[in-house]
């Protein structure tokens, strides 16, 4: 499942556009929040519901 994409958007100075960050999930009161980087200052949360985890399988 894709969560982040850069849409091909470059930054500054080399106009690089992957996104490399190390992200963690915590999981409080029953809600998920995956955290992350922007790729310049901020720190940002995104929910992670039940219904965008429903089609997924875990691999064996």
């Amino acid at each position: 499942m894709l969560f982040c994409d850069t849409e091909m958007v470059g930054i500054f100075p080399d106009n690089m556009y992957w996104l490399s960050f190390y992200s963690s999930m915590t999981e409080r009161g029953g809600s998920r929040t995956l955290w992350y980087t922007d790729r310049k200052l901020f720190f940002l949360g995104r929910d992670v519901t039940d219904e965008m985890l429903a089609g997924l399988t875990v691999p064996e």
